[in-house]
């Protein structure tokens, strides 16, 4: 009999270099497709000069070199070489952005009790200081957890561009699959490839200055497309976190987490903002909400498929968990 083993899984810090390692390689494949050989060069020579500069300092005419190739750049090659740095420390972001993720799922694997800076971690310190089930209750019942959003002038980034990264993350989650075939493989690094060409071909901000409706809709993406998912999940890691550290305690949650937004209806700094705006800014949010929930009934509605010819429904709690 033959044994086969899975390889080790890499690091999240192996994980980065890969990451980083390819995504870089992309991009040149990428500037040498659509700028040519020549720019891709100088590119590759600025880049250069740049890490010597920074290791070794300004010996050897490092600077002077480098500047005169940056100063012999055309407005339309100094453009291609600003966004081609651009890309990549946006690609660079990107990659430390997962490894956060790769390094909190390491700490999981690895964690003998509740992860450390986690909910569960919180929970546990209460209870061994003594505080009380009674006592975090009415703690719980008084808190207020409000964050508020805003279009900060930092995050200029379109909506198109945001999405577009979000699909590259997911892509590159999926090259950390254990198992996967060699095609498979291919097919995901053809897929990151493609979402890199298509950064490199988009404007990476608005041309047009946004009015106050695309900046809600720009804020709108964060609660489409994490907050919609990753606030149930608070409150479902609370209340398994409770329930663990004080057992037999009839816990009910309150609202403890609400939003705020200051699109749409800043008007001490933005004189677009009128009172038709915010009305409308309202109802955008509004109209996310409920499409969210027509998708979860939906999606609830092909979970509940137990028949009434297979299994005792008991409709009293079910009656009671409705109106609640």
């Amino acid at each position: 009999m033959v044994l086969t083993h899975d390889p080790p899984t890499p690091s999240a810090g192996d994980r980065l270099s890969a990451t980083i390692r390819l995504l870089g390689d992309l991009l040149g494949e990428v500037i040498q497709a659509q700028e040519g050989e020549a720019m891709f060069a100088v590119e590759e020579q600025v880049r250069l000069l740049a890490k010597a500069l920074r290791a070794r300092g300004a010996e050897a005419g490092l600077q002077e070199e480098l500047g005169r190739h940056i100063g012999e750049l055309t407005p339309a090659g100094a453009r291609v070489l600003g966004k081609a740095f651009s890309s990549y420390f946006a690609l660079v972001n990107l990659s430390e952005q997962l490894q956060r993720g790769w390094v909190l799922r390491e700490r999981a694997a690895q964690a003998q009790g509740p992860l450390p800076e986690s909910i569960d971690e919180a929970v546990s310190t209460l209870a061994a200081r003594g505080v009380t089930a009674a006592a975090l209750e009415a703690w719980l019942e008084d808190a207020r957890l409000q964050p508020v959003f805003t279009a900060h002038p930092t995050e200029a980034r379109r909506r198109t561009t945001l999405s577009r990264l979000r699909r590259l993350a997911d892509h590159i989650e999926g090259l950390g699959a254990p198992g996967l075939l060699g095609r498979e493989q291919e097919a995901l690094r053809r897929q990151i490839g493609e979402e890199v060409l298509g950064l490199w071909q988009s404007d990476e901000v608005r041309v047009v200055r946004p009015t106050v409706l695309d900046e809600v809709n720009n804020g709108l993406y964060y609660f489409e497309e994490a907050l919609f998912d990753l606030v149930p999940r608070l409150y479902r890691d609370l209340e398994e976190a409770l329930g663990r550290h004080y057992p037999g305690h009839p816990w009910r949650l309150p609202s403890l987490l609400r939003f705020g937004s200051w699109m749409g209806g800043d008007r001490d700094g933005n004189p677009f903002v009128t009172p038709a705006v915010t009305i409308a800014a309202v109802r955008r949010l509004r109209v996310a909400a409920l499409r969210r929930y027509v998708a979860d009934v939906e999606a609830l509605a092909e979970q509940l498929s137990p028949s009434s010819r297979q299994v005792t429904v008991a409709p009293a709690p079910v009656g009671r968990a409705v109106e609640e």
